[in-house]
């Protein structure tokens, strides 16, 4: 682990209550019967990789931790097969691999919907894994994320170093709004890590570009198909992954921190967000998103800009 990595976790009383990890986040307007077999598949290929080690779950509709026992890793699943399930405009679920119930630690499975607003229906899905799994060559994290990404409809997301932290605590969600800011700040390649807040305006545009960006079809589109963004990315040095409804820009082998201090700002990563510029959402969009340790508006936009031209 680096340095810089090293510094990212904070600690009270001995105990660590946010700290750095990788997080996969796809987010989707697609309704939950519409893309259920992408959902399906992106939870199997974390399920598939650490099920056999989750310990407890919390339904987003109650405040417990429940056990986890061999028979819930089909409760997802199932959720998708069952058309009352479908029907509701709330529901989520939180799984982890900790062995305390109310401290959640990565590897761990997170998923929201909301779909109050029948014309905004919102899919929030993210992967959070403890640093390690990056590797000499990220290839374990690679597999993990094409897998995962095959059928997921997704409309944008990102992969990269992010926070985690427990932010149903609201102890520990104060902390946040005091600590995140000031390394958010010093190292470009770090997203908070508040994936809600990400998927609550979804559909107004790509938010974040992180070292991979995901973008959906229709995002595809507007910046006039996948010729023209394989033709882009060719000539900006970027990566490609391709998938049935969206693509993934990746901007080099690993993912990066980054050092404001050191001078060190990320260029592929700012040539990921000068491909993707025009989809951004516009400033009004951005100026409402409450990215936690940036209190200030002008700070908080230049951090979500922060790879734009």
């Amino acid at each position: 682990m680096s340095n810089d990595l090293e510094k990212l976790p904070l600690v009270v009383n001995g105990k660590t209550v946010i700290f750095p990890c990788v997080e996969v986040m796809a987010l989707s307007t697609t309704p939950k019967a519409d893309g259920a077999a992408g959902y399906v598949r992106f939870y199997e290929a974390f399920a598939k990789r650490y099920g056999d080690r989750l310990r407890y779950y919390q339904l987003s509709d109650s405040t417990r931790w429940k056990k986890f026992s061999p028979k819930d890793l089909r409760k997802v699943p199932g959720w998708f097969e069952d058309a009352r399930t479908l029907r509701e405009p709330l529901l989520g679920i939180v799984m982890h691999t900790h062995e305390v119930a109310n401290e959640p630690r990565p590897p761990l499975f997170d998923m929201m919907f909301d779909h109050i607003y029948a014309e905004y229906p919102r899919g929030m899905f993210r992967i959070v894994l403890p640093l390690e799994v990056v590797g000499e060559d990220g290839a374990e994290l690679l597999e993990l994320v094409d897998e995962a990404m095959t059928e997921f409809p997704v409309h944008w997301g990102s992969a990269g170093y992010a926070f985690y932290w427990e932010s149903t605590d609201t102890k520990i969600d104060g902390f946040a709004r005091q600590w995140l800011g000031r390394h958010l700040a010093r190292h470009p390649g770090l997203s908070n890590g508040d994936f809600v807040t990400w998927g609550s305006g979804v559909e107004q545009g790509l938010a974040t570009i992180n070292w991979l960006t995901f973008v959906g079809d229709e995002l595809i589109a507007q910046l006039g198909g996948r010729t023209a963004l394989e033709a882009a990315v060719e000539t900006a040095g970027i990566g490609l992954r391709s998938y049935a409804k969206g693509a993934a820009l990746q901007a080099g082998p690993l993912p990066e921190l980054g050092s404001v201090n050191r001078r060190n700002k990320l260029e592929s990563y700012r040539e990921v967000g000068r491909i993707l510029a025009p989809v951004f959402a516009p400033e009004d969009v951005l100026t409402q998103i409450d990215v936690k340790g940036f209190d200030d508006p002008d700070k908080r936009l230049a951090w979500l800009r922060r790879f734009l031209p």
